[in-house]
């Protein structure tokens, strides 16, 4: 297990005492968190093979299958990110004199998404053989740095900077990432193929969090899997959860629950004037959170009771619609979603690639896009019979965001919409760098034409639901 920064010694000696091998690394980009995926290929190591994952756990039965060549591995990714403009942008920058090269995506997708070599790699899960682990970590480590020093050149994309260093690694060096199969990147679906030698990469969201978040029943039931295999499922969800609260006695995490728990850790930054604030960008912001602060995630309002009092409200509103489709602006970290029965053709969106890349990963069975849903001037092709959108107006800082996302979601719904904002202005009590106000929700839906508006609740976050 690799440590970036200073850990904590308990932990250490923790860990250590479990007969897993520790070694403490400094941050190969300073600047960049998302590159933290390099530090392993620094070191020496005593094997044919160096593979480094973002995620938990990889079981492999068989590995020869899977490194039978010398060449460097890496996951398919199935969205399209960077876009083709800002990858030709940053390839030319590099001064690489290597043209630009469309090629094609193992994954589908909608058209004109997916359609380059640079698109098609992520940096989730990298192996390379072990003599050229050392020039791969150098190269790729130049490259990240070389980004950290321009942040312009990802548009304002920072998430996206371990994906696109290793692409450019791969370009100096001459040679095309050879893709590891699907089940390396799949998730609970792999273990109905467990023929194959990649039986299972299991995701930090299939290990609950909670005893009750794992039901064996509906295991069996959403992914097809064998008895025997749910069980294996639940045994390692056990001792997860075992390990969680012995470490939760350690002095080190008895400090760091102080400080997450603690009610200022949830109060925003701050600003005495009561305007919105126009210059706020929630791309920037939310792909810093999801990158920086994967406790808080998606925040407050998808946590506790807040996410309980989500979850019943819309389990009901579905069960009124009974729709065949969902739409989900403003996904988030899929929290209260992921504990609620969902149709099949549900389609989530999200301005954070950062997020949007870890729900893919770990929620294979949904589709989940990069987008920023009030930038569009034509939504047809995201129409749903429902769409949902929770804490997402109170983010956005003009009028004309505001009214744009709140007529797109309108304009996308078919049966109906369930979404949450302010009918009463929340300030001067509340005074949040990261919300604004503009007019009252009702009021504006009014405006745009919908009908049969019902304020179903309210919560801590917002006074209209």
């Amino acid at each position: 297990m690799y440590i970036v920064g200073n850990g904590p010694e308990d932990l250490i000696a923790w860990l250590g005492r479990q007969d897993i091998e520790v070694r403490c690394t400094l941050r190969p980009v300073p600047e960049s968190p998302v590159c933290n995926v390099i530090a392993p290929f620094v070191d020496a190591h005593e094997a044919d093979w160096v593979m480094s994952t973002s995620t938990d756990l990889l079981f492999l039965r068989e590995p020869s299958d899977l490194f039978k060549s010398l060449r460097f591995r890496a996951v398919a990714n199935n969205y399209g990110q960077p876009p083709v403009e800002v990858f030709i942008y940053v390839l030319a920058e590099s001064k690489l004199d290597r043209p630009y090269r469309p090629g094609l995506s193992l994954l589908g997708g909608r058209i004109g998404m997916r359609e380059t070599h640079i698109n098609n790699i992520s940096s989730a899960i990298v192996a390379a053989p072990a003599s050229r682990s050392l020039e791969l970590a150098d190269c790729w480590r130049k490259w990240a740095l070389w980004l950290a020093e321009d942040p312009d050149l990802l548009a304002g994309a920072p998430g996206l900077a371990g994906q696109v260093a290793f692409a450019l690694t791969m370009e100096e060096i001459g040679e095309e990432v050879e893709f590891l199969p699907h089940q390396a990147a799949a998730i609970l679906q792999s273990l109905t193929q467990i023929e194959t030698p990649y039986a299972l990469h299991l995701a930090a969201g299939h290990v609950s969090r909670a005893a009750n978040r794992f039901n064996r029943n509906k295991t069996l039931r959403k992914f097809g899997l064998c008895a025997g295999t749910a069980d294996a499922i639940g045994r390692l969800n056990f001792c997860t959860l075992e390990a969680v609260d012995t470490i939760k006695t350690l002095p080190s995490a008895q400090k760091a629950l102080a400080t997450l728990l603690s009610p200022n850790r949830f109060e925003q930054q701050t600003r005495p004037a009561q305007d919105n604030d126009p210059k706020f960008s929630n791309r920037s912001f939310w792909d810093n959170r999801y990158t920086t602060d994967i406790e808080l995630d998606s925040g407050v309002g998808s946590r506790g009771q807040n996410m309980r009092l989500k979850r019943a409200l819309i389990s009901e509103f579905l069960a009124e619609v009974k729709p065949q489709s969902v739409l989900d602006v403003g996904c988030g970290d899929f929290e209260v979603l992921s504990g609620i029965e969902l149709p099949t053709a549900y389609h989530g969106l999200d301005v954070s690639s950062v997020v949007v890349e870890r729900n893919r990963n770990m929620f294979p069975g949904k589709v989940f896009e990069n987008i920023d849903f009030a930038a569009l001037d034509d939504v047809e092709i995201f129409t749903a019979d429902v769409v949902l959108n929770f804490e997402v107006l109170i983010h956005q800082h003009t009028y004309d965001d505001y009214f744009r996302l709140l007529r797109n979601i309108v304009n996308a719904a078919r049966k109906g919409g369930f979404v949450s904002g302010y009918v009463h202005d929340p300030r001067p009590l509340l005074h949040s760098a990261i919300i604004s106000r503009h007019e009252p929700l009702t009021e504006t839906l009014g405006k745009l034409g919908a009908k049969n508006i019902k304020i179903r609740a309210k919560s801590p976050d917002t006074d209209a639901m």
